[in-house]
Order: structure tokens, then C-alpha cells, then sequence
């Protein structure tokens, strides 16, 4: 998903040198902000506390998968062992 991979619109592009609003802008806001308020709504409060000051999906997506990557690797190792 573009927005989980931190693809996000610009709010302005250049064209022939010069700064234009891009019309996808607000499209692309409007969007990351149902799935951002789609993901907060499937959190538990462990998750989050994970993710206070995160500002778009993509940045929360990054967040979570730090955090429990990190905890899955952590726990293979410890099967392992």
C-alpha cells in the first residue's frame, strides 16, 4: 500500500519551474487520515502508547513494525536458545 510505504503526495509540484498546488493533494490527505483513523481504531493501548506523535500512516506503520519486528526477533532468538 502507497501510503503504509511512506509514499506521500506532495503539496506542491513544479512545472516549468514553477511551484503549483498538486490536485492530488488533498485526495491523498483525505486518504492517509481514513486509514490512520482506521488503524488507531484497531489498537489496543499497548499499541497505542507505541504511536503518540505519529502524524501519518506510514509513520505509525514504521513504528508498530519496529517495535514488534524487533519483539518477534527477540523471541525466535530466545526459542532457539
Amino acid at each position: 500500500m502507497h501510503h503504509l510505504e511512506g509514499g506521500a503526495a506532495k503539496k506542491y509540484i513544479t512545472k516549468k519551474s514553477k511551484e503549483e498546488p498538486n490536485p492530488d493533494f488533498d485526495i491523498w490527505l483525505n486518504n492517509d487520515g481514513l486509514l490512520t483513523s482506521w488503524l488507531l481504531g484497531t489498537m489496543n493501548e499497548e499499541a497505542l502508547s507505541l504511536v503518540v506523535g505519529c502524524d501519518t500512516t506510514s509513520q505509525i506503520w514504521k513504528c508498530l513494525e519496529e517495535h514488534y519486528l524487533a519483539s518477534t526477533k527477540e523471541h525466535k532468538l530466545h526459542l532457539k536458545g
